[in-house]
């Protein structure tokens, strides 16, 4: 993953530019019938950036969240992610499949920009077009395409992938669509990271301070339109937040397991990684994977910057940039683990393959292609899955209790709807099964107190919810769920349930709910 001032493309027959395309249209089949699920209502639906209650300018001087109450710890800044998905808002007017179809769209131009970056590197015609194959179906690009909000990972490693090739030929030029590609999502620093390290590995020291100057003025503009100093991540956010030493160095091994384990064995994945997943459990693969993987990785990076193998090296400062910001040992995330993040680590790690694919003998490199295609085979069903999956909440969250029935958050995600649905005493049996393994989980008392109430049982209800607004970093919901079960709880006077009910309305302003809640206590 390197621009190269060699132009091989003419190896590459015209008729494969498609080839990409299609794969990825029949590897997400029936995606358009999707609708808005997960962040998608937070992020789109009711985001004033993107539903047009803001001016387009705005996507420049906000937050990615839009500037509103209950988003201040989401500290991002992707104006050109914003406009896009403005855009795609423009045309659906209120529908989803245009998100869906965008991200499918910007999905198979990455799948081809990667495959032309191949042969531009010198991989060859067929090791070239398998790697955009590779890009196309891989599930471990697949959360990033399915979720409407991973189009900010798309966009931002389309951009980051022509900065590179451009690049090549004309580097001012390229690093500026490197800065571009940051505009959409903050991950693509790894891109104009991977272009600084390959003009220091050619011992030109003006274009590596240039590279490093760029991304200064682009972090120091962030830091300038968002208010950093008031950003908090809590451990609802984040478990690894209470870590220290050698237990988050050990979760930081397990997180870089899992995104390699993701890549290696094409698999569906659960949308949410929170509480109740224990990362520092040195008793898990992932941790061995990852430490095994992160040697591996380093000793490769060594031979390669030896060597002055350009093209290996910059897909490994791809790989490695993109987990050492992963691993929340330099930087703190709102999430450990996402699946839209790997998007990457995956197109590095795909490149580092097959430029190792590219220097086999005929004969083996052969072998190798058509092992691949059996690996890649095997794993397009979990695209599928992961289609299927993101149709609706209800089906994501039960896709993601069976994936990972330890995850707090998914499981109690996953009662949520069964709440919805009607059916409190199913949703009651997974959330307590959730408080067993992490007690004082926020999400789960105030679900489960939401299901007692629903069942006529508002007295178990009601210490249920007193403990979800004490454990709660931002108890709105919670106390609205307060509010609710005071307002006729015969032990509590009328003023005591006003109180509470009007400490809900000043944390959700725009809920109607306490404000009706408030009039029947008084």
């Amino acid at each position: 993953m390197e621009p190269m001032s060699s132009s091989p493309l003419a190896e590459l027959n015209p008729r494969h530019l498609a080839v990409p395309a299609l794969v990825a249209l029949l590897s997400y089949w029936g995606i358009w019938n999707a609708g808005f699920c997960f962040d998608d209502p937070m992020a789109i639906v009711s985001n004033p950036l993107v539903n047009g209650q803001a001016g387009w300018l705005d996507a420049f001087s906000s937050n990615f969240w839009g500037d509103r109450p209950g988003f201040e710890h989401l500290q991002s800044w992707r104006p050109l992610t914003v406009l896009d998905l403005r855009i795609d808002h423009v045309v659906a007017s209120g529908e989803a499949w245009p998100f869906h179809v965008g991200n499918l769209i910007l999905l198979a131009m990455l799948a081809t920009v990667t495959m032309l970056l191949a042969s531009r590197a010198g991989l060859g015609a067929t090791t070239s077009l398998v790697v955009g194959i590779i890009v196309a179906a891989h599930p471990v690009f697949s959360e990033a395409v399915v979720s409407n909000v991973g189009k900010g990972d798309l966009l931002g490693a389309l951009i980051g992938l022509l900065g590179l090739l451009i690049a090549g030929r004309w580097f001012v030029p390229g690093l500026a669509v490197c800065v571009c590609a940051l505009l959409a999502k903050e991950s693509a620093v790894v891109f104009a990271l991977a272009l600084g390290v390959l003009s220091l590995s050619d011992r030109r020291w003006g274009r590596g301070l240039a590279v490093c100057a760029a991304i200064a003025l682009w972090y120091g503009v962030r830091a300038w339109v968002l208010d950093t100093g008031a950003s908090t991540i809590s451990p609802l956010d984040n478990p690894l937040v209470d870590l220290e030493g050698g237990p988050r160095v050990i979760a930081a091994f397990a997180i870089i397991g899992r995104y390699l384990s993701w890549w290696l064995a094409p698999q569906a994945i659960a949308p949410d990684y929170a509480a109740g997943v224990n990362l520092a459990d040195t008793t898990h693969v992932s941790v061995w994977l990852g430490m095994g993987g992160f040697a591996i990785l380093a000793a490769l990076f060594i031979r390669a910057w030896r060597a002055e193998d350009r093209t290996l090296l910059g897909a490994l400062t791809v790989v490695g940039a993109s987990l050492a910001l992963l691993s929340n040992v330099i930087l703190m995330l709102p999430t450990p683990l996402a699946g839209r993040l790997a998007v990457p680590v995956g197109l590095g790690l795909t490149f580092a393959a097959a430029v190792g694919a590219s220097r086999l003998s005929e004969r083996w490199r052969s072998i190798t292609l058509g092992m691949a295609a059996v690996w890649l085979i095997a794993g397009v069903p979990a695209t599928g899955a992961m289609v299927d999956a993101w149709q609706s909440d209800a089906a994501l969250f039960a896709h993601s209790a069976e994936l990972l029935p330890d995850s707090a958050r998914g499981r109690t995600n996953h009662a949520k709807q069964r709440i919805e649905q009607g059916e409190f005493a199913d949703a009651e049996a997974h959330l307590r099964a959730v408080l067993a393994r992490t007690p004082d989980y926020p999400l789960a008392l105030q679900n489960l107190s939401v299901a007692l109430a629903r069942q006529g049982r508002r007295g178990d209800a009601w210490p249920v919810a007193l403990r979800a607004a004490e454990v709660e970093p931002r108890p709105g919901r919670a106390l609205a769920n307060l509010c609710d079960l005071a307002a006729d709880r015969e032990t509590l006077d009328a003023d005591e349930a006003a109180r509470l009910c009007r400490e809900a309305i000043e944390a959700l302003p725009a809920v109607p709910e306490p404000r009706a809640n408030l009039a029947r206590s008084l």
